[in-house]
């Protein structure tokens, strides 16, 4: 194959793939309607997650969880419109000890539409491996119990 051909490939591929991230993002403001009240989660492009439920806002940079300072972060990853991404709690006044890890499966419906199934029902405590994130974390969508539809908010 000639140098050319490859280059032109080699953008391609880059291009596809950035228009496929930038599509599938879960940076912004999201949020569900249960039981009459709206909820929303706000996810920063820092990592930090805002949770607004019921009238209480929880600053994911610092907001009192259970009696001690803590942030909320997530990390998220990626393929294609699946995103597993995974909540902690960290105590900021205690070197930043993790506190709960909530490990979610995310699918993209579309761009501002994102259906969840998250776990924050187990009893691991503090910083979990990955094999351990990957058995507690949902493995599809099919108990509608436990998944939610959130929807991006877009400022008119």
């Amino acid at each position: 194959m000639n140098k050319y051909l490859k280059t032109a490939l080699v953008i391609v591929f880059v291009a596809i793939s950035s228009w496929v991230s930038a599509q599938y993002n879960i940076v912004g403001e999201w949020f569900i309607v249960e039981d009459n009240d709206t909820s929303s989660f706000v996810f920063d492009t820092d990592g930090y997650v805002t949770m607004k439920t019921e009238g209480e806002v929880l600053n994911g940079h610092d907001y009192d969880y259970s009696g001690e300072r803590a942030a909320a972060k997530y990390i998220a990853k990626y393929n294609g419109k699946i995103c597993k991404l995974d909540l902690y709690i960290l105590l900021l006044d205690n070197d930043s000890t993790i506190a709960l890890v909530a490990p979610a499966l995310i699918e993209f419906i579309d761009a501002n539409t994102i259906k969840i199934n998250w776990n924050m029902e187990h009893d691991e405590i503090g910083e979990l491996s990955s094999e351990m994130l990957e058995q507690l974390r949902p493995k599809d969508f099919s108990d509608p119990e436990e998944t939610a539809i959130l929807k991006r908010f877009l400022k008119k």
